[in-house]
């Protein structure tokens, strides 16, 4: 069934149909006055239309329906209408209006319920037409396609919309049929893909026919006879044969690439070549001595190829699943908005927390007045007081239940939002996402021709068929791809006859695998051909001036194979149509670069040759480890990372100037992160975590300040306006809100190289600071809001002071039995203790009694401030008229710089 069945193309029908059934009303009113008014062109051209039409989304009865009522007007003129033939044929485009107010999900249903009546109407009109001469329900009532007039290939008038969708729905077709003609040019006898591509050839012929455009028609028919002829094994399927259905199929591939205003010119510009693949296609076959009419038989068949696959040649039982096409630009659109909903949905926690916290503020109110309460029963109440407390009870009660509902109520929406935004965004991810073999279809193309052009016997093979790949990486992979295996084709793969002589099979086998592993894609391509010749790759490379001959010898082979990614690096002499430029593997690595990720290659002489790609799954979500540097987020995409160590900085050594640890039996340099950004430096901690960056063989590790893990990133890309960033990519909002910073690792690698060689590197530390050096001052910030603690820690921090957190005052209280503060700074109003409490037990215990204290409240009221330093604070700031220049002023006022002697 074609593959145009579905709802948008059923309501197209009908669109179809009610113009035509216009035009029939129109000529059959005039018939009513005066059948000599009647435009019989225009009735068969809008019966043709719509038979067409219900021929393409499968409708028999009405392409039967409507050949039924062309071969009866053909006859109308001139015959008597003692058969009743006029009132049967008005009986006929009355059923073709009733298609017209059927809705379009219930047409099949409906056709299939009066397809008795509609069958009836046919045989009334069949019965009513004398016998003609040998018409068949394919050509009944339509011009012959070999007498259709060729003189004028203008194009008709076709809307934009609806080439459009002819455009779609060719390349659809095509895919099908390019890819079965390769298969019957080895497997000419396997009747599912002969049939696969009849349906896919005389698809297009219908759709075309729809369009008026009768040389494609004729194309198509042409190509259709010779499938036809290969089903009742009427003919066999030679090279020559092959090379022109291909050449047929490129063609239509050029009519689908062009837009409505190019298509008359297309069609004057292609006319001849049609004609001449027609002709050839119609020829007899020379089967003799020509050798490029070699009949497919002589094909080498000494490995059996694997049944082809059958599932989707499969009837679909259901109702076809509804398509719609959507725009890349959309579907980013759609992506940036499903993580802005994760973002949010993780905001909902913070307010279900301070929901929790109204109502600790509210159970301890009340407790208070239940404290007046006892006090006044104590002495003596009046009367309207108790009424007034009894009347205060039965409120409060209302709010204590009110607000636990409420926060019940919070807390499922919490969980339903959050569920639902995630999963929306895996939805999206989902639509972005293709199988594998739906980005590869031109590759046995490909490999089919090169090996016919050079003479070479090549099978291919594809494992992870079905693996989901981002369709942006994959439009984006067809380059690098080509190029790999036009390489593997021209330089690899050795001729039947050398394999013989090699002791290999005669045919070659190159092979691309698909999987995902550790959160990438990682996408192989292989072969078994002679591998690289590293003597001669050797030469080259001294003879090109890139290294000396005494740094050459020393290359090892992996180091040998990173040349071929040069510019204008070639190791053949001689430039044919697809090799010898020295672009290709150029081209692959800086695409592979741009979608941030690597390639590598390995080779073994005689035996063919490994490419692998590790890839992001998706442009849109990255995969990356967040580091702290300089107390900012930053993201390494985990595709640049061999891997993460974490060493003391005793571990650190030193030779020729260069610092380097050893991890995994390999010497790595290491640098510190804020050097490689222009960042402030920051001392080390004593034990240190590096990130060692993959970077083929000169691995470097980046000492970062600390790790927050592996995490999923929405990627935002930067706005063009700020051009390139060094080492920064693009962006990603955390969970909490915070941005974080997408690194360039390739960049990072450029200016690590950079910092070496201009000798600016500032050497690491590899010893803890002793006694006799200055120590760090270290900060307790306490305070329910996690947007003031991060402002006040950082402030602190980017002034150099050691800074923890607590969340409320009992929190604080215990950090202080483990911690030597040199300060506290707190917040009024907390959960649990709150700051004047706090301050309370600070003043009162011996070991803090002199501990500096600064409040910083929203509470800007005099007794406010008076009620703070009462209890013993040293400064009472407000939140109000907070400013960093304060802030800081005070703090060093208190306990001075960030440093002090031991």
């Amino acid at each position: 069934m074609p593959d145009l069945n579905d709802i948008a193309m059923l309501e197209l029908f009908i669109m179809e149909t009610s113009q035509q059934c216009l035009t029939l009303n129109q000529q059959m009113a005039m018939a009513a006055d005066d059948q000599t008014r009647v435009d019989y062109g225009e009735l068969h051209r809008a019966l043709h239309s719509i038979g067409g039409a219900a021929r393409i989304i499968d409708l028999p009865v009405v392409v039967q329906l409507a050949h039924a009522l062309g071969a009866a007007l053909s006859l109308v003129p001139g015959l008597s209408d003692d058969q009743g033939l006029w009132g049967k044929i008005v009986a006929g485009i009355g059923e073709l209006n009733k298609i017209t107010v059927i809705k379009a999900g219930q047409l099949r249903q409906v056709i299939k319920q009066n397809k008795d009546i509609i069958q009836h109407t046919i045989d009334a009109l069949s019965a009513a037409v004398p016998s003609a001469p040998d018409q068949t329900s394919e050509n009944i009532g339509l011009p012959d396609q070999n007498q259709t007039d060729k003189s004028d290939p203008a194009a008709p008038a076709i809307s934009t919309d609806i080439f459009a969708i002819f455009k779609e729905d060719v390349q659809n077709h095509l895919v099908m049929l390019t890819d079965a003609i390769i298969k019957l040019e080895k497997h000419p006898d396997d009747g599912i893909l002969v049939e696969a591509s009849m349906r896919a050839a005389h698809s297009i012929k219908g759709a075309a026919r729809i369009l008026g455009l009768s040389a494609i028609v004729r194309l198509a028919h042409a190509m259709e006879d010779i499938l036809l002829g290969l089903q009742n094994k009427d003919s066999s399927l030679s090279l020559k044969t092959t090379d022109n259905l291909l050449a047929g199929c490129d063609l239509l591939k050029g009519l689908s690439q062009i837009n409505i205003g190019q298509l008359e010119e297309w069609l004057k510009q292609n006319d001849i070549f049609i004609d001449n693949i027609r002709t050839a296609l119609a020829s007899p076959e020379d089967t003799g001595d020509g050798g490029d009419t070699a009949p497919a038989s002589s094909i080498d068949r000494s490995r059996p190829a694997p049944p082809p696959k059958t599932a989707n040649l499969k009837e679909d039982s259901g109702i076809a699943e509804r398509t719609v096409r959507v725009s890349a630009r959309n579907m980013n659109r759609l992506m940036g908005l499903a993580g802005e909903a994760i973002v949010e949905s993780d905001w909902l926690p913070m307010l279900m927390k301070k929901t929790q916290r109204l109502k600790t503020k509210q159970e301890e109110i009340w407790a208070e007045i239940n404290n007046i309460h006892k006090r006044l029963l104590e002495n003596g109440i009046p009367p309207y007081l108790e009424d007034s407390f009894a009347y205060l009870n039965h409120r409060v009660q209302y709010c204590r239940d009110f607000i636990g509902d409420y926060i019940g109520e919070i807390d499922d929406h919490v969980c339903k939002a959050a569920g639902i935004s995630h999963q929306l965004q895996r939805e999206v991810v989902a639509n972005q996402m293709q199988p594998f073999s739906e980005g590869i279809k031109g590759l046995p193309r490909l490999i089919r021709d090169l090996s016919s052009h050079q003479n070479k016997q090549i099978r291919f093979e594809v494992e992870g068929a079905e693996t989901p790949i981002d369709r942006d990486i994959m439009e984006k992979l067809e380059a690098p791809l080509t190029h790999i295996i036009t390489n593997a084709v021209d330089h690899g793969v050795e001729s039947a006859k050398v394999r013989k002589k090699a002791g290999k099979p005669a045919e070659a086998t190159i092979k691309i695998t698909a999987r995902h592993a550790a959160g990438l894609l990682c996408i192989t391509i292989s072969d078994d051909g002679s591998g690289v010749n590293f003597a001669a790759l050797r030469k080259k490379i001294v003879a090109d001036k890139l290294v000396s001959r005494e740094i050459a010898k020393d290359l090892k082979e992996s180091e040998l194979l990173e040349f071929l990614f040069l510019p204008n690096f070639s190791t053949i002499s001689t430039i044919s149509e697809s090799s010898g430029r020295g672009v290709g593997l150029d081209v692959v690595h800086n695409i592979i670069r741009q979608i941030r990720g690597n390639i590598e290659v390995s080779s073994e002489p005689g035996h063919g040759s490994y490419f692998e790609l590790r890839l992001p799954l998706t442009l849109s979500i990255i995969c990356a480890v967040v580091a702290e540097i300089n107390n900012e987020p930053y993201a390494f995409p985990l595709v640049n990372i061999d891997h993460i160590v974490r060493l003391n900085r005793e571990d650190i050594q030193e030779m020729a100037g260069r610092q380097y640890i050893i991890s995994q039996n390999k010497y790595i340099g290491i640098v510190p992160a804020c050097q490689v950004l222009d960042l402030a430096d920051q001392e080390p901690d004593n034990r240190s975590s590096i990130i060692v960056l993959e970077n083929d063989n000169t691995p470097y590790g980046l000492i970062v300040d600390r790790l927050y893990g592996i995490r999923d990133l929405v990627v935002q890309p930067l706005a063009p306006r700020l051009g390139k960033l060094r080492s920064i990519n693009a962006a990603a909002i955390a969970e909490d809100g915070t941005p974080i910073l997408i690194l360039d690792v390739h960049d990072l690698v450029v200016a690590i190289d950079h910092l070496i060689s201009g000798k600016r590197l500032q050497p690491i530390a590899t010893h803890t600071p002793s006694a006799s050096k200055r120590q760090e001052k270290r900060v307790l910030v306490v305070d329910d809001s996690t947007t003031v603690r991060e402002v006040e820690r950082s402030l602190l921090v980017k002034y150099g002071f050691a800074v923890d957190v607590a969340e409320d005052g009992i929190d604080a209280w215990n950090l202080m039995k483990h911690e030597r503060y040199a300060l506290i700074i707190t917040d009024v109003d907390m959960p649990q203790m709150d700051g004047i409490e706090l301050l309370c037990l600070i003043r009162e215990s011996q070991d803090f009694e002199e501990l500096p204290v600064i409040i910083v409240s929203y509470k800007d009221r005099e007794e406010d401030k008076h009620r703070g330093l009462d209890a013993g604070a040293d400064y009472y700031l407000t939140k109000g008229s907070f400013t960093d220049k304060s802030f800081i002023e005070a703090v060093h006022d208190l306990i001075g710089y960030p440093e002090k002697a031991a």
